[in-house]
């Protein structure tokens, strides 16, 4: 054999190893420069294209039995040439199993469409009318071709209704499944996000929560410390010496007990300085101080502590409480603390403190209703809308039954700042809400409200209306409030070293 016709011979095998490695690749998302080596090594033994043949036509057979394999992206432990195209494949294989189910699909609503059919015939023929019904009607095919062509013109038109019956009737159970399984998911969704159970008990709790608070709330304006009769004066006070004042303040003390008292002021050094004495039996005395100023009290006879008291802050004025604040046109703008040092019960103590703005101690506060009191006092010093506990409060009136309304998150955005940090919080706690763990709750969880504290919650809806109704009065005018009502100053609220 001469070279040109080896020549002719080898382009002959690598044409058709080429062609055979292309085609392979095309059909099975093989790599061809693999392809095309296996092919030509088998092409190569022998020159015999036979062989080739034959190894072609095994390659073609293991491939179609691997052919599953390439959606995973490889064939013959070698890695896809083009990832894409595997992917490709796995999608194509989900669309297929889709369009099967769209198809298995089609063929039930036929079928459920042939029984309508079935059913309207029936109550046709029961009404007395002479129609003829198809076995199955398809609706995707014009009704002229399913009806014989002996038909006439007013059967066309009957089968032609009764498609648009059935096809309505579909819609409609179509529209009421979906309906039906949106109720079911949003009902999965309610259930999964449920609240925790109440964890509270059918009867008030009583006031402990709301002696808490209302303790909290005092001691941001005044601070008191009871002297006692066992302890000697190594007790450290509520604060061992002046600051700088910055706000000025009119104390008003009232001696109501059976001892003359004297009045110590503590320096700037910690010192007691005395200024003046007060009378036993409604003896009193008027001072200008500063915030941050502590004061003693000590028994005139025996010269025991009696009171420690310091103030923190001005108390901003109310309507039924406008003797707390000594302005006059003069422009005195200066808020007072008033209160009356009394005789105690409580055998342990030196003295007892009257305090008409914030009664001392709380649990001198043991009614529903003087706690629903005190809580709207300080909504109003605050100068807070009671809309929002309002609306809290009105659902529970009108739902005793349902324990929804009885539990609140706490972390709720608008609770928080509408409720929670004012005198809300007070209002809560005076009708038994409890905190537990993220929520605050009242009453059980499985049976209704009490009727006992149904009323109490009226009462109070009432009492925050009566307050609506100042709060929106136009015609009322603001009440003068006294310098560092707002907080300004020294004290807990500008705490200053």
């Amino acid at each position: 054999m001469s070279n040109a016709e080896e020549a002719a011979v080898a382009c002959a095998i690598l044409g058709q190893a080429a062609c055979i490695a292309y085609i392979g690749s095309r059909c099975f998302q093989a790599d061809f420069k693999i392809l095309f080596a296996i092919i030509m090594c088998i092409s190569l033994w022998k020159n015999c294209i036979g062989i080739t043949i034959a190894a072609a036509y095994i390659l073609h057979q293991v491939f179609k039995k691997i052919q599953a394999r390439t959606e995973k992206g490889q064939v013959l432990g070698f890695p896809a040439a083009n990832p894409v195209a595997a992917a490709a494949a796995a999608a194509d294989c989900r669309a297929e199993e889709q369009v099967k189910k769209e198809e298995e699909q089609e063929e039930e609503q036929k079928d459920l469409l042939c029984k309508e059919s079935s059913k309207l015939a029936d109550e046709d023929e029961k009404e007395g009318k002479n129609t003829e019904v198809p076995n199955c009607i398809d609706v995707d095919v014009d009704v002229a071709d399913t009806t014989p062509h002996t038909n006439t013109r007013n059967k066309k038109k009957i089968q032609k209704s009764q498609v648009a019956r059935i096809s309505q009737r579909l819609t409609r159970e179509a529209r009421r499944v979906r309906n039906l399984s949106n109720r079911q998911q949003q009902q999965q969704r309610q259930d999964e996000i449920r609240k925790q159970p109440l964890q509270s008990q059918p009867d008030h709790p009583g006031l402990h929560a709301f002696h808490q608070w209302m303790g909290a709330i005092s001691d941001i304006y005044r601070m008191y410390s009871i002297g006692k009769v066992d302890e000697d004066e190594s007790t450290v006070p509520l604060l061992p010496r002046s600051e700088r004042g910055h706000v000025p303040l009119h104390m008003k003390v009232q001696n109501r007990t059976v001892t003359d008292i004297d009045v110590f002021w503590i320096d700037f050094k910690g010192n007691e300085v005395p200024k003046g004495s007060m009378k036993k039996f409604n003896g009193n005395i008027n001072i200008t101080t500063w915030i941050g100023h502590p004061w003693a009290f000590r028994a005139k006879d025996s010269g025991r502590l009696m009171l420690y008291y310091v103030p923190y802050r001005i108390i901003p004025v109310i309507d039924a409480q406008k003797d707390n604040f000594n302005g006059d046109d003069d422009g005195d703008e200066t808020g007072v603390h008033s209160f009356s040092i009394v005789t105690t019960k409580n055998i342990q103590d030196m003295c007892a403190v009257e305090d008409d703005l914030f009664p001392y101690p709380a649990k001198s506060i043991s009614n529903i209703n003087k706690a629903l009191g005190f809580s709207i006092q300080q909504m109003e010093r605050e100068q807070v809308s009671p809309h929002m506990i309002l609306q809290y409060l009105y659902n529970i009136a009108l739902h005793p039954s349902d324990s929804k309304y009885r539990q609140i998150r706490v972390a709720n955005k608008v609770f928080w700042n509408s409720v929670w940090c004012n005198g809300g919080r007070g209002v809560l706690h005076a009708l038994g809400f409890e905190e537990h763990g993220p929520y605050i709750d009242m009453g059980p969880d499985s049976s209704s409200l009490p009727g006992d504290r149904v009323k109490d919650v009226s009462n109070a809806i009432v009492m925050l209306e009566e307050f609506m109704k100042d709060v929106e009065d136009v015609s009322k005018s603001l009440v003068r409030q006294p310098r560092g009502a707002d907080g300004s100053g020294t004290g807990r609220a500008n705490w200053r070293m």
